[in-house]
């Protein structure tokens, strides 16, 4: 690339000189304008003045504008809007999308996007009319065309696209330069493109001296240093931070990372906890980081934009759960338990999504524990809003309707707002003042019809493209990336990440303009070889920028990755992490865990159960609970320590069993025998069965807020009645028999334990004799009920409280593998494919089947006074199995315990040994 002007050293002082003599400096970014401007007014107190002239420092692209508006009022320009980022992003989606190649784009937006960059490269370069750009390159013929739209919509609308300023001012420069005479200083640039060196020499050419600067070389200390990976790389930079400002606490730090937005949270976790015990004042920042989020990740706006998605018929229950939480709605300081607990009773919907309204008739229930008037107030004034609202608008007037939606529901008004809250809260409303602007717009905008789902859509784009980093006191140590750090000096500075993969970094030509153009022009990332001229020029300026440099890389990446150095920084002398100068002493963490005095309690015991006082709750879960894991049915049913239920599509397995079981239950109601069953011709069966399912399938759902549609519930009947049916089959094939109980409920004590049951069905039999039956719709088997902790005991449990004579006692399984009878019986064959007692060999050797029956007795009443006696070991029955599907681990510390088990067995056989 030809250089019009070729940089010229400086040094501060000289350069503050000159700003002293009226030159203005602009600069490659804000950061660096600070930074200059701050130390100019050091200068100047240093200096002993009591007064001086702000100096004129400013970014580029501000001065541009500037510029600009002065050749306005100068009349040296035509007046056209300039538009902005987001308005040439949404011009640039409209004509792809309305084109021939659009329609097969699956994300336009991402298009548009490669497209204005491509569009800003050429104009950066003064390539924007060459007849190459479309050679040999399907995507770039595709801009060719795009760009011709652009332009000639530009050209109708007088509008002018932010990259085409510099050409403007340059060729206005010519006739009618403002600044002729003065001095411009330009600082912070390690190139100059085309573009700017050609506005810069229409200013030399019209009276201005145009000076290119670059700070002095400084005589640094630099060394490399090798880490295990990158955790290790963090831990290892804190610590020689911290003790580097435990030795020179006045010390300005930079820690400069490639990948900053990658290691951004990694970094600050780190440092956050190793320099927090610095001697720091309260109030004033530790660090700075300048790589901000998008402002959509920030928790202020993430509440605005869940209230504004309840305009939707139904929103998710992560998006509902995070309204909740939220302390930024109204009434949360007074509600935020409540809100908690209706969260709570959400999840247990098992809905993947709700409606409003449904949120508001749970909030509204004032007989329940997750009440919230307060809320449930502010979301039917909402939904009244919600309902009001236009069907297309303009932007303009969405925000409008959006802030009105969010006044509605107190949104900020939750509690008080931090000094970073309320600058985010500034920055929503620069938001929305940008989203209100792209009504300039033609496309999608230009008759300024869109729907709130659209506009919601927009809102959300630029939420989630619009960089945001709140302002703080600067702070002594910052935090940068590669490109912000150019051009500013520091005392010491740590340069992280510096393997062979991530520096130089890869080619990324723009696929939207000829490669062969690009690499004829030594375009930005072009080339392979245009990367490492960049990386080596912008490397010299870093190990110059300080007096002491570390220069650190990970010896291993992601999986294990081996790395190696950069090549830019193999001549600098190797040094390892331990000849650093570490800081040594314990972090608050380690402090911590100093401090603590460990006690050994074995805690497997916990209070007796206080009748009067305490309401465990649980019907036959108690006894299996207690006998699969004693902890478990502690934590479960007398800590309430459940987990959140999972929502999913469709009817959750639970209220798929309570169908069936309504189903059966109607059906014996009105068959009542066995006799009355066979006298049924199919179709009056099959008859029966359809209304009994329909009815059930209505009723369940009166009593649920799930919502389905028409067709998935015929589905759902039909599955139902198909299962009902084939199971009929079964019952037909037994001996006589008439169902006495269906759904019985059953109230008693076992070992002073209150328990409540729900019999399904209770059979008896022409001899007098009775079968409990209970339905099951998953695999089961009655080799589990036996033993001194049964993992499935809810049948013998049944059997231990009943007074009536049994025969026996089945599951009744209706699965999909497989329906029939699974039990044990006083005697073979007097149900379908169930055994007798003498049959099988957990009870061959029991002398009867009132044996059978009092050995269950005994193990119930067992496991209920162990229950009621606060019996709470973490024992699981079978830890693999038991604890597979339990979600207490974190509670019962399972894992650490079977750890502990296996280092005392190694020491024991150490010992033996």
């Amino acid at each position: 690339m030809l250089q019009v002007f070729e940089p010229q050293v400086i040094t501060l002082t000289e350069l503050f000189q000159a700003l002293e003599q009226g030159a203005r400096l602009l600069t490659g970014n804000l950061r660096l304008s600070r930074f200059l401007s701050r130390n100019f007014a050091q200068h100047a107190l240093a200096d002993e003045q009591a007064v001086w002239l702000t100096p004129v420092i400013m970014p580029l692209q501000n001065w541009l504008e500037q510029a600009r508006e002065t050749l306005l009022l100068n009349g040296a320009i035509e007046a056209e809007i300039v538009l902005n980022s987001q308005q040439e992003t949404l011009l640039w989606e409209d004509i792809i999308r309305h084109s021939p190649e659009g329609e097969v784009l699956l994300r336009p937006h991402a298009t548009a996007r490669q497209v204005q960059q491509a569009w800003q490269l050429l104009h950066a370069w003064r390539l924007e009319d060459s007849a190459d750009v479309a050679e040999l390159n399907e995507d770039a013929r595709a801009f060719l065309n795009w760009s011709a739209q652009f332009k000639a919509c530009c050209k109708a609308n007088r509008w002018l696209s932010s990259a085409q300023i510099p050409e403007q001012l340059a060729k206005a420069f010519a006739s009618n330069n403002p600044f002729a005479g003065q001095t411009i200083l330009l600082a912070g640039f390690d190139e100059l493109t085309p573009q700017q060196q050609h506005l810069f020499a229409a200013l030399h050419d019209s009276g201005c001296e145009i000076r290119w600067l670059v700070p002095e070389d400084r005589q640094a200390r630099a060394v490399l240093v090798e880490c295990v990976d990158e955790r290790d790389e963090i831990r290892t930079m804190a610590r020689w931070l911290r003790q580097h400002l435990t030795e020179k606490p006045q010390a300005l730090v930079a820690i400069v990372v490639p990948n900053l937005e990658q290691r951004r949270t990694a970094i600050i976790r780190e440092l956050s906890c190793v320099l927090s015990s610095a001697s720091e004042p309260a109030n004033t920042p530790l660090f700075n980081v300048s790589l901000g989020q998008a402002l959509s990740r920030y928790p202020l706006i993430q509440t605005a934009l869940h209230v504004l998605s309840l305009s939707r018929q139904r929103v998710d229950l992560t998006t509902t759960s995070a309204l909740l939480l939220s302390p930024f709605i109204a009434g949360w300081e007074n509600e935020s338990q409540q809100r908690a607990l209706l969260d709570r009773r959400l999840q247990e919907t098992a809905e993947p999504e709700i409606s409003l309204r449904t949120l508001i008739y749970f909030a509204a229930q004032e007989t329940q524990p997750w009440h919230c008037p307060l809320l449930a107030e502010h979301l039917d004034a909402l939904s009244r809003v919600i309902a009001s609202l236009p069907d297309r608008d303009s932007a303009g007037r969405w925000v409008e309707q959006f802030s009105l939606c969010l006044n509605t529901v107190g949104w900020s008004n939750g509690r008080s707002l931090s000094s970073e809250e309320y600058q985010t809260h500034a920055a929503w409303r620069e938001l929305l003042a940008a989203f209100a602007r792209l009504d300039l717009i033609g496309g999608q905008l230009s008759s300024g019809v869109i729907n709130v789902q659209q506009a919601l859509g927009h809102l959300r784009q630029l939420a989630n493209e619009q960089t945001f980093q709140p302002e703080s006191i600067e702070a002594r140590v910052q935090v940068l990336g590669l490109y912000e750090a150019s051009g500013l000096q520091f005392d010491s500075l740590w340069l992280m990440g510096m393997s062979d993969n991530i520096w130089p970094a890869a080619a990324r030509p723009n696929p939207f303009i000829s490669l062969a153009l690009q690499r004829q022009h030594e375009m930005p990332h072009a080339t392979a070889m245009r990367e490492l001229a960049v990386a080596r020029k912008l490397s010299r300026r870093l190990l110059a920028s300080a007096e002491t440099i570390v220069v650190s890389y990970p010896a291993s990446g992601v999986g294990a990755e081996s790395l190696r150095p950069s090549s830019l920084f193999n001549k600098l002398p190797r040094l390892a992490p331990s000849a650093l100068a570490l800081w040594q002493a314990p972090g608050w963490r380690e402090l911590i865990r100093a401090q603590r005095q460990q006690e050994l309690l074995i805690d497997d015991i916990a209070p007796q159960i206080d009748l009067a006082h305490e309401k465990t709750g649980g019907g036959s879960s108690i006894i299996r609970l207690q006998s699969n894991c004693p902890f478990r049915a502690f934590a479960e049913l007398r800590l309430a320590a459940r987990p959140f239920a999972t929502a999913d599509i469709g009817l959750d397995p639970m209220l798929r069993g309570t169908l069936l079981h309504r189903v059966l239950e109607l059906v014996w109601d009105t068959l009542e025998t066995q006799a009355c069953l066979l006298s049924l011709n199919d179709e009056v069966l099959h008859k029966l069965v359809e209304d009994m399912s329909r009815l059930a399938i209505r009723e369940t759902l009166q009593a649920s807020s799930q919502q389905f549609s028409l067709e998935y519930l015929k589905l759902e009947k039909q599955r139902l009645q198909d299962y009902v049916l084939h199971w009929l089959e079964i019952e037909k094939q037994r001996a006589p028999f008439r169902v006495l109980e269906t759904e019985q409920l059953l109230e008693t004590q076992i070992s002073g334990v209150p328990i409540r049951l729900k019999l399904d069905r209770l059979d008896e039999l022409e001899d007098g004799r009775y079968l409990v039956i209970d339905y099951k719709t998953g695999l089961v088997a009655a080799s589990q009920w036996f033993g001194e902790r049964p993992a499935e005991p809810q049948l013998p449990l049944y059997a231990s409280v009943m007074q009536e004579p049994l025969a026996g006692i089945l599951f009744a399984q209706l699965h999909a593998k497989e329906l029939n009878f699974k039990g044990l019986c006083e005697e073979p064959a007097l149900v379908p494919r169930v055994k007798g007692y003498k049959d099988i060999n957990q009870t061959r050797d029991m002398p009867s089947w009132a044996a059978v029956l009092a050995n269950w007795k005994t193990t119930v009443e067992k496991l209920a006074q162990d229950f009621g006696h606060g019996i709470a070991d973490v024992d699981p029955l079978k830890p693999g199995e038991t604890c597979r599907y339990c979600e207490l681990s974190s509670l019962c510390r399972i894992h650490e315990q079977c750890q502990d088990q296996d280092q005392a067995q190694e020491k024991n056989g150490e010992v033996g040994r």
